[in-house]
C-alpha cells in the first residue's frame, strides 16, 4: 500500500495536489479510528477507481479483524456476496483456512426453526465425514453446510450426504427438512454461484417436486427453465398452446393418474401397475381427460404440451400466492 498511502509527516501540503483527494476523506478516517494511525493521500501513480477499490479492500480487512469476524462469518458473507472471492481469499487465509481442496455446499431448509431444536447440530455434526464441515446459519430456517477437503469428492458424495442427513435428521430429531445441493467446488470462488443455484434449486423443487426431499440443482431441468421464464411468456403459453383449458380444475385423482403416466414413461401397462387399476380403468380415465381438455396424453406431443402447461400453471399459482403474503 506504499505506492498510494504514505504517513501524514511524508504528505505534501500543496493544495493543488489535494484537490479531489476529498471523496477519499472517510475511508481514510475510518482507517485511522482503527488503526489509530492517520493516513493521507500522497501522489500515486494508480487511477482513482483503483485507489477506491483497493482502499475499501484495506478498511474492510481491518474491519474483519477488529471485528473479530470467525471463518463462518467470512465464509457467510463470500455466500452472500457481502465480500467478493478475492477479499474473502484473503481474509480467510488470514485467519488459517485452508483456501485450496474441495467443498460442497448443502443447504437445508427446516419448517421449524432450527435454533429453538437443540440437538439439531449435534445430530449434524455426528453425520458429516470430511476434514471440515461449517454450519452456516443464514437464517432462522436455512443452515448451509460447507463441506471442505484436501481430497476430491464426487457427486455421488454429496447425494450420499443428503439422504443420510434427510433420514437421520428423520429419525432422531423428528424434523422434516428439505435439502439441495449442486456439484463440488474445486476453488472458492465458485461458492457463491453454487449458493445462487441452491436456492433456485429450493424454490424450483417447492412448487414441481413437493413430495420430495432432496432437489439436484443438475436434476430440475424444466423446471429452472419455466422457474426463470417472464410471467406474461408463461400467461402467453397457456392462452396461445393451451386455450381453454384450466388445470386448477383438474381434480386430485386425475392429477395423480397423470403424474403417475408421466413418470412411467407414457406407458399404459406400467402405470396401470404402478397404480394397481385394471388396464381398462386406466384408459377410461385419460379418454375422460382427452374430452374434457382436448388433450390425448397418449400422443407425444399432447403430452409435452400437458406436462409444460401443467409445470407453468403450477409456478403461477406459487407465484401469485408469493405476491398475496408479501402485500399483506
Amino acid at each position: 500500500m506504499s505506492e498510494k498511502i504514505n504517513h501524514s509527516e511524508n504528505v505534501r501540503e500543496n493544495p493543488e495536489e489535494n484537490m479531489g483527494k476529498s471523496a477519499f476523506e472517510k475511508p481514510l478516517e475510518e482507517i485511522r479510528s482503527i488503526t489509530g494511525i492517520p493516513f493521507q493521500l500522497a501522489d500515486h501513480t494508480i487511477s482513482d477507481e483503483e485507489l477506491e477499490k483497493r482502499l475499501t479492500f484495506l478498511l474492510k480487512g481491518l474491519k474483519a479483524s477488529a471485528s473479530g469476524l470467525s471463518q463462518t462469518d467470512l465464509l457467510r458473507q463470500l455466500l452472500t456476496g457481502e465480500l467478493s472471492s478475492d477479499e474473502a481469499f484473503v481474509l480467510l487465509e488470514r485467519s488459517h483456512f485452508r483456501t485450496e481442496g474441495c467443498f460442497g455446499l448443502l443447504l437445508l431448509r427446516f419448517d421449524k426453526i432450527y435454533r429453538d431444536q437443540p440437538d439439531t447440530l449435534a445430530i449434524l455434526r455426528e453425520i458429516t465425514e470430511v476434514s471440515s464441515t461449517f454450519y452456516l446459519e443464514m437464517n432462522e430456517h436455512d443452515l448451509v453446510l460447507l463441506l471442505a477437503s484436501d481430497q476430491t469428492f464426487s457427486p455421488d458424495y454429496l447425494k450420499k450426504a443428503a439422504a443420510e442427513i434427510c433420514d437421520t435428521m428423520a429419525a432422531e430429531a423428528m424434523q422434516t427438512i428439505r435439502l439441495a445441493f449442486d456439484r463440488p467446488a474445486n476453488q472458492l470462488s465458485d461458492l457463491p454461484k453454487i449458493y445462487q443455484n441452491l436456492l433456485l434449486s429450493m424454490k424450483v423443487g417447492s412448487i414441481f417436486l413437493s413430495s420430495e426431499q432432496i432437489y439436484n440443482f443438475r436434476d430440475l431441468g424444466l423446471g429452472k427453465l419455466i422457474s426463470r421464464l417472464p410471467r406474461q411468456a408463461c400467461i402467453d403459453y397457456l392462452e396461445e398452446s393451451l386455450p381453454g383449458v384450466d388445470f386448477s380444475q383438474i381434480d386430485e385423482e386425475t392429477w395423480h393418474t397423470i403424474r403417475t403416466f408421466f413418470a412411467s414413461g407414457l406407458n399404459i401397462a406400467e402405470t396401470a401397475r404402478n397404480l394397481y387399476l385394471h388396464r381398462n380403468t386406466l384408459v377410461y380415465r385419460l379418454d375422460k381427460f382427452k374430452r374434457t381438455t382436448g388433450l390425448d396424453l397418449r400422443d407425444f406431443d399432447d403430452a409435452v404440451k400437458c406436462r409444460i402447461g401443467m409445470m407453468i400453471s403450477a409456478y403461477l399459482k406459487n407465484e401469485d400466492e408469493n405476491s398475496s403474503v408479501n402485500l399483506s
